[in-house]
């Protein structure tokens, strides 16, 4: 019995540490480490939004990683993912505009978090923030933890909305010249 734990121990390690980590590892390292700086430094600081003005609406780490994805000739898998989101979001743009109208803090709240994370997949990191705020607010929940009122609630969610549409124009913007620019 103790030879069959020792013996499946090294053999687990070795095969999850060697192909996993090298794949991973290699291709992502090189291109995180030149847009990380400013991304870590703008993200982590009040300076977030001059960072977005001044570089893509999109974190270069996570649109690399899905990047890596496509067939070494051909950016279709990733062009169609990134179509496949912005046709996605405009739907739930729409169901957000209506339970904004409707005053539907839940459906506000639920769809602010399918958005928020449809887009951090992508790395669309301002429509994930804003749509994050949505989320919460939905909840009825300031940013210091304290209620909300539904008329206070609202009033923040309305100034979020139309962030999020500009955010979104800006992103799809921007990742269609990436395309037709790089991709070719």
């Amino acid at each position: 019995m103790a030879t069959k734990p020792t013996a499946s121990k090294p053999a687990k390690p070795a095969a999850a540490a060697a192909p996993a980590p090298k794949k991973t590892a290699e291709p992502s390292t090189p291109p995180h480490a030149k847009p990380e700086p400013d991304a870590a430094s703008s993200d982590e600081s009040e300076d977030e939004e001059s960072k977005q003005e001044d570089g893509p609406p999109v974190k270069m780490e996570i649109f690399r990683q899905i990047l890596e994805l496509d067939d070494e000739d051909s950016h279709d898998f990733s062009q169609e993912m990134v179509s496949d989101f912005f046709s996605q979001a405009r739907d739930t743009l729409q169901t957000l505009d209506d339970a904004f109208t409707s005053s539907s803090l839940t459906t506000l709240a639920d769809r602010g978090h399918f958005l928020k994370s449809s887009s951090a997949s992508l790395g669309i990191y301002k429509v994930q923030e804003s749509c994050g705020k949505i989320e919460q607010y939905g909840k009825k929940v300031a940013d210091d933890g304290s209620a909300l009122t539904t008329d206070a609630a609202l009033k923040l969610i309305d100034a979020l909305l139309k962030k999020v549409k500009i955010d979104i124009d800006a992103a799809e913007t921007w990742l269609t010249e990436w395309y037709e620019r790089d991709a070719s």
